[in-house]
């Protein structure tokens, strides 16, 4: 699951799901550190997909 809230981590990870976080900026990347990975624009998005456990 992709979110950019604590929230949307916390969720993915209560179901059982891997995190990865979109972090818009640096403060939000420190938010998101339990995140299984964190990327910084869409365009990162796809390489951390397909390295995050399913």
């Amino acid at each position: 699951m992709v979110g950019d809230a604590v929230t949307d981590i916390e969720f993915a990870h209560r179901a059982g799901l891997a995190a990865i976080g979109l972090a818009k900026n640096p403060k939000r990347g420190l938010e998101l550190a339990d995140a299984d990975a964190i990327v910084h624009s869409m365009t990162e998005l796809a390489d951390a997909a397909r390295h995050v456990p399913a």
